[in-house]
């Protein structure tokens, strides 16, 4: 995680909490970018 950034952790933490909150929107759009950022094995 830590090689990935702070901000791939963060960027993750947000999407899950915002798909949590109900915010389809926000998952949607940040998809696309979560890859890009931090790639899953």
């Amino acid at each position: 995680p830590a090689a990935l950034g702070p901000q791939a952790g963060m960027l993750g933490a947000a999407l899950l909490g915002w798909q949590i909150a109900g915010h389809p929107d926000i998952g949607t759009t940040w998809t696309p970018d979560v890859p890009n950022t931090a790639p899953v094995p």
